[in-house]
């Protein structure tokens, strides 16, 4: 899991990991916390630097290809 704050006074989580019921529920109540008296040990964890995603280019043209192969072989009843 880690937490990020973009901006003062946005934050975010990412990566639960199938555990997002109880782990967002006492997240979010930190994030209130550290929101409403600026104070960092309130949170779990320490705040993650946030880094661009590395080849967020080439993904998309393989999952925009993915699609179209599926959505084509669909129209033509064919399973891929």
């Amino acid at each position: 899991m880690r937490l990020f704050e973009p901006a003062p006074g946005l934050v975010a989580v990412t990566g639960y990991n199938g555990r997002g019921v109880t782990t967002g529920s006492v997240v979010g109540k930190a994030f209130a916390d550290y929101l409403c008296h600026q104070n960092p040990q309130a949170l779990p964890i320490p705040f993650a630097p946030m880094q661009p995603l590395a080849g967020v280019g080439l993904r998309s043209c393989l999952y925009e290809a993915g699609f179209s192969l599926y959505h084509a072989g669909q129209c033509l009843r064919i399973a891929i």
